[in-house]
């Protein structure tokens, strides 16, 4: 995997879900950040305390600053991407496999709890595995050049309390629970912002300890995610539906910039140092934590409509077009793939651009180092015209 001290831990979630053994056995290795955080071990048994007792660890674990201890952190990492939802006989067949026991009514994440505590070598192999095809995906906005003469307010309490009270009414009005609230920390020059909110009503059918047939009605618990960086004024959205991505980039750049309008579906992605810089853009020795890129794949337009696909398995794409003599200074580019290594992390990372403005990628620290490379390869317009309409990108991280 990659440096653990790059991880960020984003689910919340996650500590109120597994079982509360399991977890205390986990956290008392780590009892001076406990007494730091403020966080009483006795206090995660009961149900109802579970939230209120993990809000110092949730908070810390948020910002993970130099004194949140590496190791919880990776641990935390690896368990969260065990436990997405995949098949169940996975993690089962892993653990009888190493003749490790599993615990009664073990959920996903109790079960990835248990591998990493017992056998932490083959969780990490299992994370590794997993982490190819797990994905998150953003939409970006960004305001429009004209408007960036407008000061950003302070992130503060004041902020936070006026977008949680918006936030609320919205869902309010879409038939969901009240109680939404906003965890805030800074990371570099980006705020990040995880909204906790209620997902739609849903109802089971459940099997009661007895055999009997029953069913459950709940609200689930849901995180969105907004990212801003206040320097290119961008705002990175991952959110349920198109009507509350919307409702996101209208609030916070209301509460934030003073008014709805300051973000727009406009921020711009391109291709073009590749036609313009050849293999010359694929530089990245002045990212941390990237190792290398290679291009490899790319889609070129021909004709009216037909898009010839170059691949290459072994090496770079620039191998071929150099072989072939091709020139992309003429040609249409409609996609490219490229394959990023991290500092640690044998296995690429895949990066697809293509026309529209989303991303997703494989976990948190490859956003942050992708986008950060994007920017200095200039892959992604920060300087626009107001209300240019071009060379807008997809990004896909597989």
């Amino acid at each position: 995997m990659s440096d653990p001290r790059s991880l960020r831990f984003t689910r919340p979630e996650l500590l109120r879900s597994l079982a509360p053994d399991l977890l205390c056995e986990l956290l008392e290795g780590f009892p001076a950040f406990l007494t730091a955080a403020g966080l009483d071990l006795g206090t995660l048994g009961a149900n109802e305390n579970r939230f209120a007792a993990c809000q110092p660890l949730i908070a810390e674990l948020l910002k993970n600053g130099p004194t949140t201890p590496t190791p919880l952190v990776e641990a935390l990492v690896i368990i969260s991407v065990l436990s997405e939802p995949e098949p169940t006989e996975e993690l089962w067949h892993t653990l009888t496999q190493a003749g490790i026991a599993i615990p009664p009514d073990a959920s996903l994440a109790d079960l990835a709890l248990t591998l990493w505590l017992r056998a932490p070598d083959i969780a990490r192999q299992s994370y590794i595995l997993r982490v190819q095809q797990r994905t998150r995906s953003f939409e970006t906005h960004a305001a429009c050049t004209f408007r960036k003469t407008t000061p950003m307010r302070p992130v503060s309490e004041a902020a936070l309390a006026e977008l949680r009270q918006a936030i609320e009414v919205f869902f309010l009005k879409h038939n969901r629970p009240a109680g939404c609230q906003i965890f805030a920390y800074q990371r570099g020059i980006e705020h990040w912002f995880m909204i906790r909110r209620a997902d739609s009503f849903k109802r089971i059918a459940t099997v009661a300890a007895d055999g009997r047939s029953d069913t459950a009605g709940f609200y689930a618990e849901a995180f969105d995610v907004v990212v801003l960086d206040p320097v290119n004024e961008h705002l990175h959205i991952h959110a349920d539906g198109v009507r509350a991505t919307s409702m996101y980039g209208a609030l916070f750049g209301f509460v934030l910039y003073g008014r709805e309008t300051h973000f727009e579906d406009c921020t711009r992605f391109t291709l073009g140092p590749l036609r313009d810089l050849g293999r010359a853009s694929l530089v990245c020795t002045d990212v941390p934590g990237i190792e290398k890129v290679h291009l490899a794949e790319l889609h070129l337009q021909s004709g009216s409509s037909e898009v010839v696909k170059i691949r290459s398995k072994v090496g770079d794409v620039f191998d071929f077009l150099d072989a072939y003599r091709i020139e992309l200074k003429h040609l249409g580019l409609m996609r490219a793939v490229f394959h990023f290594y991290l500092h640690g992390d044998p296995e690429p990372h895949q990066v697809t651009i293509k026309p529209r403005n989303q991303t997703s990628y494989e976990h948190d620290e490859d956003s942050r180092v992708v986008r950060e490379w994007m920017t200095q390869r200039e892959f992604v317009k920060t300087v626009l015209p107001p209300k240019e309409v071009q060379d807008v990108a997809h990004l896909a991280f597989t």
